[in-house]
């Protein structure tokens, strides 16, 4: 690890625990795995944007977890999940088939530092995995491609409802299923919200809850930005990486 990397990672490993880090009392494993040094620069320079500590320290991931990244794209929390988990968990990263079409022997190369990640890819909208055989799944700022259908725009979309029966499938009973979004103004459409890339918490919450998850609470206060109104698409409006953000928690019931 060179000596630029090992500063850069410092100091991202302190944005990532939080604007009064000395203060903050997040588990070591898990500020261990923020300071990993296998972690790619691309995704240790987004530490300020992502708050890994604080996001993992809510959802309570623990060592010798099996988890779930859902549409875990370049792998920022694959890699993150992977050392809080160590050596005696899994974390399943899936990608879509398009990204493993093209990228299939980045990933391999990538995870093949961590020791402990697979790829996950869904054949017929289901994962490899055995009923009731993870703990935790990650749904990372990917809801508001789930939540809107032009045929269908104040509904549910059937993709979302198979894809939350398959987390619903997987999950231990007991297991929690993580969701981070962008956060659209309350009341807003599904329409609406869709062409912020966001989504209505409210919405957001009743979409999984109808799947039969239990809702176990918003922990909003990790990403707040006054100057978001939480009414724009933050691509266009310089508010990239600084959106007021819902960090919700579901379990699968008992």
């Amino acid at each position: 690890m060179t000596l630029f990397k090992t500063l850069t990672a410092a100091a991202a490993l302190c944005v990532a625990l939080g604007t009064s880090a000395i203060a903050q009392d997040y588990p070591a494993h898990i500020e261990a795995a923020v300071a990993n040094d296998a972690r790619l620069d691309s995704n240790v320079e987004r530490d300020s944007d992502r708050k890994p500590a604080a996001v993992l320290s809510n959802y309570g991931v623990e060592s010798g977890m099996t988890v779930v990244d859902l549409f875990a794209g370049g792998g920022y929390f694959t890699e993150v999940l992977s050392g809080a988990v160590g050596e005696g968990g899994r974390v399943h990263a899936h990608q879509t088939a398009s990204r493993l079409e093209t990228s299939r022997s980045a990933f391999e190369e990538q995870y093949a530092l961590f020791g402990n990640i697979d790829i996950a890819e869904m054949v017929d909208g289901r994962l490899p995995l055995e009923d009731n055989s993870v703990d935790f799944v990650f749904f990372g700022l990917v809801l508001h491609h789930f939540h809107f259908d032009g045929a269908m725009p104040e509904q549910r979309p059937e993709r979302a409802t198979n894809l939350y029966a398959e987390v619903m499938r997987v999950l231990t009973p007991g297991g929690t299923f993580g969701v981070t979004e962008h956060v659209a103004v309350e009341g807003s459409s599904r329409e609406q919200s869709a062409g912020w890339h966001r989504i209505d918490v409210a919405t957001a919450v009743a979409d999984i809850t109808d799947s039969g998850f239990e809702f176990a609470g918003n922990a909003d206060e990790i990403h707040v930005n006054p100057e978001d109104d939480n009414a724009n698409f933050w691509g266009e409006t310089g508010l990239r990486g600084q959106t007021n953000r819902m960090v919700l928690s579901f379990t699968k019931p008992e």
